[in-house]
């Protein structure tokens, strides 16, 4: 296999292509950020929902479980809207980071889901 055709397929430049110039103008991609954030917002969602919940003094965790359930597919649809965008936008290392958290979030509920 050919040093090109390992570069294509991790989808970075060869360092003959890659220009100073082209370094400077690399986005920047901070990833602790943005994984910090992708897990926070929906955890504060999900603690916010809570709180309602006990406020209202309501013992339907039927409605809560699946109301839970639809936040947690709503966020893995904004992810994987999320990680398309930044395949476009070359954000290569966020939307990795993006396509991580959908993996682990299927293979914990799949574990999950297995252990009822």
């Amino acid at each position: 296999m050919r040093p090109e055709t390992i570069y294509d397929l991790l989808e970075i430049n060869t360092p003959e292509k890659e220009s100073p110039q082209q370094l400077l103008a690399r986005p920047k991609q901070n990833i602790v950020k943005h994984l910090l954030l992708r897990i926070f917002y929906p955890i504060a969602f999900v603690l916010l929902i809570c709180a309602y919940w006990e406020w209202e003094g309501t013992n339907d965790s039927l409605a809560f479980l699946l109301l839970i359930a639809v936040v947690f597919l709503a966020v893995m649809l904004f992810l994987l809207i999320e990680a398309i965008v930044l395949h476009i936008q070359k954000k290569y290392i966020l939307r990795n980071t993006n396509l991580a958290i959908l993996l682990l979030a299927i293979l914990v509920s799949t574990v999950i889901i297995s252990q009822a």
